[in-house]
């Protein structure tokens, strides 16, 4: 049973994993542009955070010991730190906004995509696949034994570890309060893609950027979801803001914050290493060309920046991955898709472009603005920004083309910068045409044109979690989940009245594992004799397409489901998505 105060608990809990970090960053004198500022604070709050909790958890986590990590880092940043100066940049954010038609305009668009976006991470519970049977399960798996496991292992953990972070603060797993942690990092996500997209191109850039990106069907739909596609889109655009900055100042804190961004990177997903590449052609133009010059005060100092900034993201997201070499092998360090989705990819030259004939997840209002930005690349493509926007982006999407286009959702992580050259087509388009002989039509032209892409972008992303709240608001938990996952729901009650810990189960379906934390199941494609000695074989919607994909031929236990010698189906789900059978024999 859930109280009041296990809710107050995690709300509190979420600010103060966050905001400590507010006063170190004023004090290291970095003074980042206000769109920058709140994205680095969450960043390098919750990356450094996470980073304490977890080597907290090698040796045992409780709760009390949770808040003695929060208040003690609130204490050690307000000691060393500087608070007070840091309201200037929410005052001036404000009072700029007010003024200026455009940006409320703009503004007040986005804020009604959050609401949307709010209503759904607060309506229901865990609902992404891989939110539950990874994410999800391995924060309660922390959470259930009060210790980092050998079983959490594989990617990395700095979702996992904001989850069961709260789960200990609250001294009970409150889903929707976690889930308040991907919105954050979804808005800090704008945020930057505004302020970097301006720092390239100027305002009205940034204002476009920002709305083409929070109007994307594909962006709204996965925001309240606990994936770390966004996340890892919040370092890429950070980490890109960071090295720009970085690259004219040259200074040594700038270069330890860009290793930092990085470092985070690696250490919310794999992807994050696609980061080092771009970091790595900048740094080696920036040395080539101050060699050139004859920069004599940067020739022995940028080296050593660009030490500085590899070590420290190597030490930040790079112990992870030798863990997993040390339980699995180096080949299994970094993880990667299965066969089957990597055989499904859909590497056809027309899907090279991914905007195009993809209108569903990146829009119809939208996808439009995604091209005209890569046309209009391409025709300036002589333009150092330019190269340097798609430097970032472009090898990630042909990598992504050639081997994991089965999901566009991968492309999240680099969608900002898609946005920006969106941004930038439209300041450019718009910089030719005079809109200040009729400003009252122009004005209605902007207001409509605003409302249509927010409209189209919030139908398309199809979340119902706002009309929920209207017409079920006392909904209880299992009917919050029985209506998101269907036969997942039904599936779990069987197992929980019909079998026990000591079942031993295969399943094919990785969710399970969240709700029955405490069974032994299996998880994984098995072939007939990897389910010898097992009681039950729950098979999921997906489990016929994945053997066809990757044939075991005479192994393939599908073709002995109607055995009744060996399998009997003792139970199937409402809309026949998941199936149960009994092992009979082994």
């Amino acid at each position: 049973m859930i109280t009041v105060a296990n809710y107050v608990l995690a709300l509190v809990a979420v600010p103060l994993s966050i905001v400590y970090i507010v006063p170190l960053i004023h004090k290291s004198r970095l003074d980042p542009p206000t769109a920058l500022f709140w994205p680095l604070c969450v960043i390098l709050g919750l990356g450094l955070f996470t980073l304490i909790f977890m080597l907290v958890a090698f040796y045992g986590v409780t709760s009390g010991l949770v808040w003695i990590i929060l208040v003690s880092l609130w204490v050690i940043s307000t000691i060393i730190g500087n608070w007070p100066q840091q309201l200037k940049y929410t005052s001036t954010w404000w009072k700029n906004t007010r003024d200026n038609p455009q940006k409320l305009m703009v503004g007040s668009a986005i804020a009604f995509i959050f609401v949307v976006i709010m209503a759904q991470a607060t309506y229901y519970p865990f609902t992404g696949d891989d939110e539950i049977s990874r994410y999800a399960y391995y924060a309660r798996l922390m959470y259930e034994r009060g210790e980092l496991t050998p079983a959490i292992r594989g990617y990395p953990p700095l979702l996992p570890a904001i989850y069961a972070s709260n789960f200990f603060a609250a001294g009970q797993i409150v889903e929707q309060v976690a889930k308040l942690y991907p919105v954050i990092i979804s808005a800090m996500t704008i945020l930057v893609t505004y302020g970097l997209a301006r720092y390239w191109f100027g305002k009205r850039a940034g204002y476009t950027a920002a709305l083409i990106l929070s109007s994307t069907p594909l962006f709204i739909h996965w925001s309240p979801v606990g994936y770390v596609d966004i996340a890892t889109g919040l370092c890429f655009a950070t980490c890109a803001f960071t090295v720009e900055i970085w690259r004219r100042n040259q200074q040594t804190n700038w270069a330890i914050v860009t290793g930092m961004v990085a470092g985070i990177g690696i250490w919310t997903k794999q992807a994050g290493f696609a980061i080092i590449g771009p970091l790595a052609i900048i740094c080696v133009q920036m040395i080539v060309k101050n060699y050139n010059s004859g920069s004599k005060p940067y020739s022995r100092l940028l080296p050593n920046h660009v030490i500085v900034i590899f070590f420290t993201a190597i030490l930040i997201g790079g112990w992870w991955y030798i863990r997993n070499a040390y339980y699995d092998g180096w080949a299994s360090a970094v993880p990667s898709a299965g066969l089957y989705h990597i055989m499904n990819a859909t590497n056809t030259p027309e899907q090279i472009v991914p905007f195009i004939g993809r209108f569903s997840e990146f829009g119809l209002a939208t996808s439009p603005m995604y091209i005209v930005g890569l046309i209009w690349a391409f025709c300036t493509f002589k333009n150092q920004t330019i190269q340097r926007i798609l430097l970032w982006c472009l090898p990630y999407t042909l990598l992504w083309w050639w081997r994991f286009s089965f999901d566009p959702r991968f492309l999240l992580s680099i969608l900002p910068f898609y946005a920006i050259l969106a941004g930038g087509a439209a300041d450019a388009i718009l910089s030719r045409i005079n809109l200040t002989l009729y400003p009252k039509l122009s004005s209605l032209i902007l207001l409509s044109t605003i409302i249509v892409i927010t409209a189209v972008g919030v139908f398309q992303s199809r979340l119902g979690g706002i009309i929920q709240w209207a017409t079920n608001p006392k909904a209880t938990y299992a009917e919050r989940v029985y209506r998101a996952k269907g036969d997942l729901y039904h599936t779990v009650q069987y197992l929980l009245d019909n079998s026990n810990s000591e079942t031993l189960i295969y399943s094919t379906d990785g969710r399970l594992r969240y709700y029955l934390v405490n069974y032994d199941i299996s998880v994984g494609y098995p072939n007939i004799h990897e389910l010898q000695n097992h009681d039950l074989f729950v098979v999921g919607s997906r489990a016929q397409l994945v053997y066809d994909t990757t044939s075991q031929k005479d192994s393939n236990p599908y073709i002995y489901l109607n055995d009744s010698k060996r399998f009997k189906m003792v139970y199937t789900g409402p809309y026949h998505k998941m199936i149960i059978y009994e092992v009979l024999t082994n």
